[in-house]
């Protein structure tokens, strides 16, 4: 088996590489450096191409394919977007929570916009249990950026950038009582923008454990809007100019009433 690319960040700085047009993070590699032909790995663990003649790809480009797969599953357009960009722009040195009903797409968004607006993105499933136990005995016990890099060697991602170019995900918040309390010490000891998200379910069966937790941006996902379902058929400009006392064509109206039937089914 063979590396094909490096793949770089912004600062030049080898994050990963390309193994049948798939994208693995550096620990990954490092950790199966055996499996590889092409490769080899000096005394301070740094992995080398053989044979490399400009053969870099840019983070940015793969984190491109990973907006247009998930698009590609999810092509629905949310409306959370436009707050996502608020929260970027306007209050990123606050810890945002997503919040809302389960299964209506928190992650899926939340992700789109991780991959279209950062370099890296540290996903952390607090459902999944290595993640979570990880998460909580590597991170919240000790100093938070160098637990940060301990975690990402020990779960094999790439090497941990401290800065805005990196977002840092924590799904399913209502399963870690111990990690939702520990946000303000995330957001105090690091400098990556931090999102985490939850649902209704979880926060109201828990909500006798649950502390403030510091400079949180509190933000709720509804479920799908009508306007966002036109979205699908191509009919929100038909539904918002539209006039409301009927004195448009019955073919406009016509065009937002099937649309309307379908969304009541």
């Amino acid at each position: 088996m063979e590396v094909t690319h490096r793949v770089e960040n912004s600062s030049h700085k080898t994050c990963g590489f390309m193994v049948n047009c798939e994208y693995k993070p550096y620990y990954s590699i490092l950790d199966n450096a055996d499996l590889f032909d092409n490769i080899e790995v000096t005394g301070q663990n740094k992995i080398l191409l053989k044979g490399e003649n400009g053969k870099a790809v840019s983070k940015k480009s793969v984190q491109m394919q990973l907006y247009h797969a998930i698009c590609e599953k999810n092509p629905l357009v949310r409306d959370i977007r436009q707050d996502l960009r608020r929260w970027k722009e306007e209050r990123n040195d606050f810890v945002l929570y997503l919040t809302g009903a389960r299964q209506i797409g928190k992650t899926t968004e939340l992700m789109k916009f991780a991959c279209q607006n950062y370099e890296q993105i540290i996903y952390v499933n607090l459902a999944e249990a290595m993640a979570a136990g990880m998460f909580e005995a590597t991170v919240l016990n000790d100093d938070c950026y160098l637990g940060m890099v301990r975690y990402c060697r020990r779960m094999k991602l790439e090497e941990f950038d401290n800065s805005r170019n990196t977002i840092l995900v924590i799904d399913e918040i209502q399963e870690s009582v111990a990690v939702y309390n520990g946000i303000r010490s995330l957001q105090a000891g690091l400098k990556c923008d931090i999102a985490v998200t939850g649902s209704y379910l979880g926060k109201t069966l828990n909500s006798q454990y649950f502390k403030p937790a510091g400079n949180v941006w509190r933000l709720e996902m509804l479920p799908l809007s009508f306007a966002e379902f036109c979205d699908a058929f191509g009919s929100r400009k038909t539904l918002l100019t539209m006039d409301i006392h009927g004195r448009d064509a019955d073919e406009t109206y016509g065009r937002v009433r099937v649309v309307f039937y379908r969304f009541q089914k």
